[in-house]
């Protein structure tokens, strides 16, 4: 008989706090294109996001952390440079194997979602388009 592995208190945490991104994204206008997505030597991306206007099409890459209080920082200190670069990296990746550039005409930009839990309701911090 296979056992299936118990996830811990940290992953579940990070699982709450995504689907909290994604339904904040969905409340923007949003649609949720895919979750912990892993490109392999690449990276990881928590979530995928589009917004569609028109004939333009923007992918957001985000990354969420979520904190049950302060102590060890906002999530969005957390992301350091490496990672920012990590994250251009995956999404780079992802877009060159799941974007036809021929036929659609896309931007796209790397989000941060730092997420309270310590707030009732939580308090989202969504931080667009950030630099590496």
């Amino acid at each position: 008989m296979e056992s299936t592995p118990r996830k811990t208190s940290r992953r579940l945490l990070g699982d709450r706090g995504e689907t909290i991104a994604c339904q904040w994204y969905l409340d923007h206008g949003y649609e949720i294109i895919d979750r912990n997505v892993a490109i392999s030597r690449v990276g990881e991306i928590d979530v995928i996001v589009q917004l569609s206007a028109g004939h333009k099409t923007e992918i957001v890459f985000a990354e969420v952390k979520t904190r049950t209080d302060s102590r060890a920082g906002h999530g969005y200190e957390a992301i350091s440079y490496e990672k920012r670069v990590r994250m251009r990296n995956t999404a780079m990746a992802w877009i060159g194997d799941n974007v036809d550039h021929i036929h659609q005409r896309i931007s796209w930009r790397l989000d941060v979602v730092s997420i309270d839990m310590s707030n009732n309701p939580p308090l989202v911090r969504v931080f667009e388009n950030i630099e590496i």
